[in-house]
C-alpha cells in the first residue's frame, strides 16, 4: 500500500467501524487499558479500553502487514515510534499529524466522533491533492 492508500484505509476503517468504535474514542490515549492487541474487535469491545486514532491503525491487519505495529505502548515503524512512526507511514508533515492525531486538534469539540477524525483525515487528503495539481501545473508551465 502507498501512503495515501494507507490514510484511506484508515478513514475508511473508522467510518465503517464508527459504531464499535465511538465509545472508546479517546484521543488522549494511544491505547488505554490493554497491554498486547489482538483483533481490531476483541479490543475495542473490551470494557475500559479507550484508543485514540493513532492507536486504532496500530489495530488495522493491513497496516500490521506493511510494518505497523505497537511497541511499548506506542506506534512503531521503520525504527520511528509514536506521531513520528505515523508521520512515516502515512508520508505526512508534522502539522498535518498534528492535525489528525494531537487531541489538540479536536479540543473545540466536547466529544471526538470517529466521523471528526474522518474529517480531519479528508480535509488533509484535499490538501495534499491540491498542493500536487499546484505542482503539476507549474510543472506543466514550462
Amino acid at each position: 500500500m502507498t501512503p495515501d492508500e494507507r490514510l484511506e484505509h484508515l478513514a475508511s476503517e473508522m467510518e465503517e467501524q464508527a459504531d464499535v468504535l465511538e465509545p472508546h474514542l479517546d484521543m488522549n490515549f494511544w491505547v488505554e487499558g490493554k497491554e498486547s492487541l489482538e483483533d481490531v474487535n476483541n479490543v475495542l469491545r473490551q470494557c475500559g479500553t479507550v484508543i485514540c486514532a493513532g492507536g486504532f491503525a496500530c489495530l488495522l491487519p493491513k497496516l500490521q502487514e506493511g510494518g505497523l505495529s505497537f511497541k511499548h505502548r506506542l506506534p512503531y515503524y521503520e525504527g520511528m515510534y509514536g506521531l513520528r512512526a505515523l508521520e512515516k507511514l502515512f508520508d505526512l508533515y508534522p502539522s498535518e499529524i498534528c492535525y489528525i492525531f494531537m487531541p489538540e486538534a479536536y479540543s473545540h469539540l466536547e466529544t471526538v466522533r470517529p466521523s471528526d477524525v474522518v474529517s480531519h483525515i479528508r480535509k488533509v487528503q484535499e490538501a495534499k491533492r491540491r498542493e500536487k495539481k499546484s505542482l503539476m501545473e507549474l510543472i506543466n508551465e514550462n
